[in-house]
């Protein structure tokens, strides 16, 4: 899953919480953090230390997996548009169709589910 905000970091901790039944007290007490720490993470505080984050993930049996992004330089865009028949069309001609929108990640599931309220 890819996650780009402490918010969702939060969203997720908090889902995963409530998944598996446990309270934000029975969590924290088998993290080792203070209820209070732990209810600002779920709120999506943005200051953290991840050393306190980890084990919260650890105690909810998640883990935190990081993995370069998929960069690409223009000439190789370009390079692979061209291979694609995504030249520039020329005036006159009609537009090529446009692709469908890939599917909704998981994270926008979690957000609709668990996005307000605690506990």
């Amino acid at each position: 899953m890819q996650v780009r905000t402490a918010a969702e970091i939060g969203l997720m901790i908090r889902a995963s919480r409530r998944e598996q039944g446990l309270t934000q007290a029975a969590l924290a007490g088998r993290a080792q953090v203070s209820p209070r720490w732990l209810i600002g993470i779920e709120a999506g505080k943005e200051a953290a230390e991840l050393g306190l984050v980890l084990r919260v993930l650890a105690a909810l049996g998640l883990r935190l997996e990081l993995s370069p992004r998929q960069a690409r330089s223009k000439a190789q865009g370009k390079a692979q548009g061209k291979a694609q028949g995504k030249a520039k069309p020329k005036p006159g001609q009609p537009l090529p169709a446009a692709e469908p929108a890939p599917p909704l990640p998981s994270m926008q599931a979690v957000l609709r589910r668990f996005g307000g309220g605690e506990a």
